[in-house]
């Protein structure tokens, strides 16, 4: 009944630590996060805004010639509830968590990056040495290891959602990380 009166921007953008992906076309907005690469190439729109981290990244200057710091893009993972299903991918199609979900975001790799290569923890599988089932590195990184007896594990809040921080290094997938877990 009242949804009219919620429609609207939740959170006031000047003061959400949100930026734009790329070189950004909007009123307000000069600098995007990830200016030295073409984010559209990844298949993202350069206007869109994120919500980012505290953790002081990268340096940028509005159109009204304010310097701010940004942090690094919070990543979002909706568990599919409905799913009791966990796994790599390729073997299991409908999964509590999806690698999709933010797999164009983390493909930029660090918001420092000049390039678009190279593989990046939550991208593409280098522990395929340690978990020959094929589970890649953001199914391992997402499994919690305090539930044990479970083929290929069970994932964290997978009855609820996933926040990651990529933390003071600005590369999601490391050490550092701040995850709801």
């Amino acid at each position: 009944d009242n949804l009219d009166q919620r429609k609207g921007p939740y959170l006031d953008r000047a003061t959400a630590n949100a930026f734009a992906l790329g070189v950004s076309t909007l009123p307000g907005a000069k600098d995007g996060l990830f200016d030295r690469v073409d984010v559209s190439a990844a298949g993202l729109n350069p206007d869109t805004y994120v919500l980012c981290d505290s953790f002081p990244v990268k340096k940028l200057i509005l159109a009204n010639g304010a310097v701010v710091t940004a942090g690094t893009p919070i990543l979002y993972y909706k568990a599919e509830t409905t799913s009791k299903q966990w796994g790599p991918p390729g073997q299991i199609n409908n999964r509590i968590y999806f690698d999709d979900d933010n797999r164009k975001l983390v493909s930029l790799r660090k918001m420092t990056d000049k390039t678009i290569s190279g593989i990046h923890p939550l991208g593409e599988d280098d522990y395929a040495a340690l978990f020959p089932q094929g589970c890649s590195n953001f199914y391992h990184y997402l499994t919690d290891p305090k539930v044990t007896g479970i083929l290929g594990g069970w994932p964290v809040n997978s009855d609820s959602y996933v926040l990651i921080s990529a933390g003071a290094d600005g590369l999601y997938g490391t050490a550092d990380d701040i995850i709801n877990k």
